[in-house]
């Protein structure tokens, strides 16, 4: 958490520029995840202004795919599943990331739990997530974007 001062000028003109809002389109999703992305790659650059930018447009962001993306009735197995098939990965892809083959191919049968240490070996899974995705049913899917993955 970020508690430097902000200058509400600089605030001001960021918000003016970005015209942060409710998000209700796909559209406006991908636009502000672009924005989050930009502000991102400033790293330590990032001024306390732009920082609390960033972080109103994740909260936004995180609220829309909450509600759009949500697939509370999957599996940890099928959320999974759901994430290879949009991202056309395959079980060989999956082993890569684990580390083996047959850890993969066992977890992806059932016969194996997704342990947090292992979906630690997936990137696209946000770490404050990982535990939601480990142990309930909420999953949601990203098919198209380069931002972690978001657990509703």
């Amino acid at each position: 958490m970020n508690n430097a001062p902000i200058d509400e000028a600089a605030y001001g003109k960021l918000l003016r520029k970005a015209l942060p809002r409710p998000i209700r389109t796909e559209k406006d999703n991908e636009r502000y995840l672009q924005v989050v992305e930009r502000l991102m790659d400033l790293g330590e650059r990032l001024t306390p202004e732009q920082h609390e930018l960033m972080e109103l447009l994740v909260t936004l962001i995180e609220r829309f795919e909450a509600e759009c993306y949500s697939l509370s009735a999957a599996s940890p197995v099928e959320a999974l599943r759901e994430l290879m098939e949009a991202r056309g990965m395959k079980l060989a892809g999956l082993a890569a990331l684990i580390g083996s083959k047959g850890v993969a191919s066992e977890i992806l049968s059932g016969k194996r739990v997704l342990s947090k240490p292992t979906s630690s070996a997936l990137p696209s899974i946000s770490a404050s997530r990982r535990k939601s995705f480990c142990s309930a049913s909420h999953f949601c899917s990203r098919s198209q974007h380069r931002v972690p993955f978001r657990v509703g």
